[in-house]
């Protein structure tokens, strides 16, 4: 293909918008997805291996898919929000009110569970959060817990929209 530049002006536009458009897939490069993990809201056979509504499978995205175990969900409860810690720890939220290990978790609510118990990470009742209001998005960056909910909220003065996440 050849490139005809017109005129001195127009060499700098062209030259401007390559130099942006290079910089631009520099500074917002992909980063590549080395697995998913997901929870779907019907029991399915997904590669031979069988998730109930309340689990949830992680694939590694090159045929390998396992459940992650996060302890015993009640049957009425589905997986809406969810972060793997690396560690062995999982954050999780729930789209009902479940109790597990004798404590009751809202779905505004981000629950931890280190492989035997589960302990609360966010408690949406101490942060003001209304009832009604899901987690429908969680995540860590730097440390800090990363939520959206599912509708507006108003915290501390400040309203979010409900495809807002908030850094706590």
């Amino acid at each position: 293909m050849q490139l005809t530049v017109y005129n001195k002006r127009c060499s700098y536009r062209l030259f401007f918008l390559l130099t942006l458009s290079a910089l631009s897939s520099l500074l917002h490069a992909a980063t590549p997805v080395g697995s998913l993990s997901y929870s779907t809201d019907i029991s399915v056979i997904l590669g031979g291996t069988l998730m109930e509504d309340e689990g949830l499978l992680d694939d590694n995205l090159a045929g390998s898919r396992s459940l992650v175990n996060l302890g015993s969900i009640p049957n009425n409860a589905a997986i809406d929000a969810y972060h793997n810690l690396g560690n062995g720890n999982h954050l999780v939220s729930f789209d009902t009110s479940v109790n597990l290990g004798g404590t009751t978790y809202e779905p505004a609510d981000v629950v931890r569970y280190n492989g035997s118990i589960y302990i609360m990470e966010f408690d949406a009742s101490t942060k003001n959060v209304p009832s009604g209001v899901n987690v429908d998005a969680l995540s860590i960056d730097n440390g800090n817990l990363l939520l959206s909910f599912d509708q507006t909220v108003t915290l501390s003065s400040t309203t979010f929209d409900d495809e807002d996440l908030l850094r706590l």
